[in-house]
């Protein structure tokens, strides 16, 4: 019975001994003996069974057998043909629910809007675990856009690509391990974290021609642009850095104007009046050309009313009551409703922002034909807005019904005459953009990461400097975690499911064997 099976048993050897290998492969005192019993007993069974098998070689079994190879060689010539053509003209398609195998929507605008080349060097060792992540993503960059062109370089194998692109490891004070290099029509921004963001956002930098900078206001009680807290703006001021804006805090009183080179200006909330000379200075730089972004909150009054009615806008400050749609409590307020403008274009009833403590803003028709406004963020048809919280009791009755407006945008094209303190170029036009938020609070450290507050704040921000290449929904957070399986968990799975169709295969080996004694 030994030597009719003895094949067969030592092919199961054989194939125990390779499943034990690839799970334990530290056990090499089980694996090692059952290659070496297993692949005798094979040999032993191959010489007393010499003369059947040469038999089986002469038979019409051997020549049917043949044909079949045949077929199967002409199927795997096909497949091979299909995936040659399939590599050649290849599409992919992420399923997962975040789209974590694939781009952004702001960085497939800025790939899509690409017109010149951009080279990137990344320097990583080979020993460098992030080296095959950077590749990976870079890839991709590669296959949505024909002029992004790459190289990985070891800077250890390769140290006079360094010296050529003027890199010194000591005035750099980093590891050049890891870093990479962007260059674009003769500017080159250095990055040192592979990931998109930072890599889309040096993209981005290196086509700037001048450096764009956002001034936040301070002196009125405004929002802390550096504190650490739920209240201050820490995260927010990171997130512009990372998109390479020049963040600064500026005082009009101390130097009477806003500087020549703010690309944005924001009031983040002032508490207190503003003081007639910053008045004229804000009415100043807004004809000609700036570009504003006002934050108020409901219950105060900073002395801004004059200048938003110049510009078609009001703030009502009250305070939205939402019972249905909001966050927690009814006062703050959850919104779904937006414009097709283009900061939020897309974004209706498919993203969320979060306003907490909120108050209506609206525009009116100031009657300038240049003057264009649009509400860009309204709430739902179940809000209403009441005039004082400070009673306790939050009943619509008598109060104004919603929906309101939070956020509302104005912009007009200046004319030659109407622009004030600065002497244009031959064909140069200039127009100002103001953007009113009926809440400040969105924008902290508490808020911002909540839904999509800190796409709809960049988006603002891009948009009002003027850069609409910026202005996209930006990476999603991850919301699942996938299934993590060792070595060993991941084989243990596959030869579950694997083992079926080979225990019916060894089953019709066996039976087929059997038959043949008969």
């Amino acid at each position: 019975m030994l030597k009719r099976y003895s094949g067969i048993l030592g092919i199961l050897i054989l194939l125990v001994g390779g499943i034990l290998y690839s799970i334990f492969p530290e056990l090499h005192r089980i694996y090692l003996p059952a290659f070496i019993v297993g692949g005798v007993t094979v040999l032993y069974s191959a010489i007393i069974h010499r003369q059947h098998i040469a038999s089986l070689l002469k038979g019409r079994a051997v020549k049917y057998s043949t044909n079949s190879i045949v077929y199967m060689l002409i199927v795997f010539s096909i497949l091979a043909l299909l995936n040659f053509i399939s590599f050649r003209n290849h599409k992919r398609v992420d399923m997962t629910a975040t789209g974590l195998h694939s781009l952004s929507p702001q960085t497939m605008t800025i790939l899509e809007k690409l017109n010149e080349p951009v080279h990137i060097f990344a320097f990583y060792t080979k020993e460098n675990h992030l080296r095959d992540k950077f590749e990976t993503l870079v890839r991709l960059y590669r296959y949505n856009s024909s002029y992004i062109r790459y190289e990985i370089i070891d800077p250890v194998e390769k140290p006079g690509i360094l010296k050529e692109k003027n890199i010194n490891q000591e005035e750099l004070g980093r590891k050049i391990d890891g870093m990479a290099l962007v260059e674009r029509g003769g500017r080159e921004v250095r990055i040192f974290d592979a990931r998109e963001e930072e890599l889309t956002n040096a993209i981005i930098e290196s086509s700037r021609e001048t450096k764009k900078v956002v001034y936040f206001l301070q002196g009125h009680g405004e929002k802390d642009l550096e504190a650490r807290n739920d209240k201050g703006l820490n995260r927010l001021l990171s997130a512009l850095r990372e998109e390479y804006y020049d963040v600064r805090i500026l005082y009009i009183s101390q130097g009477g104007k806003i500087p020549d080179d703010c690309t944005v200006l924001v009031l983040a909330g002032p508490r207190e009046k503003l003081f007639d000379l910053e008045l004229e200075a804000l009415d100043g730089y807004l004809m000609r050309g700036g570009r504003i972004l006002i934050m108020m909150d409901p219950g105060n009054d900073p002395g801004l009313s004059t200048l938003l009615a110049k510009v078609g806008l009001v703030f009502d400050n009250g305070y939205i009551v939402d019972p249905r749609f909001n966050f927690n409590d009814q006062l703050t307020i959850r919104v779904f409703n937006y414009s097709d403008h283009e900061i939020t274009k897309g974004w209706n009833r498919k993203l969320n922002t979060i306003f907490p403590v909120a108050s209506p803003v609206k525009w009116f028709d100031a009657r300038d034909p240049r003057l264009f406004n649009d509400n860009l963020v309204k709430t739902s048809q179940f809000s209403w807005a009441e005039p004082d919280i400070s009673r306790g009791e939050l009943d619509p009755r008598g109060d104004p019904p919603g929906p309101f407006a939070i956020v509302s945008v104005a912009f007009k094209k200046l004319e030659t005459d109407e622009i004030q303190g600065i002497k244009l170029q031959e064909g140069e036009t200039r127009e100002f953009r103001v953007i009113l938020v009926g809440d400040s609070d969105f924008i902290t450290d508490g808020f911002i990461e909540v839904q999509a507050n800190e796409n709809l704040i960049l988006n603002i921000i891009g948009w009002l400097a003027q850069e609409e290449n910026l202005v996209s929904i930006r990476r999603k957070a991850i919301t699942g975690q996938a299934i993590m399986f060792t070595l060993q968990e991941k084989n243990l799975f596959l030869y579950f499911i694997f083992s079926v169709p080979v225990l019916v295969i060894i089953s019709g080996i066996v039976i087929w064997l059997r038959r043949r004694t008969l």
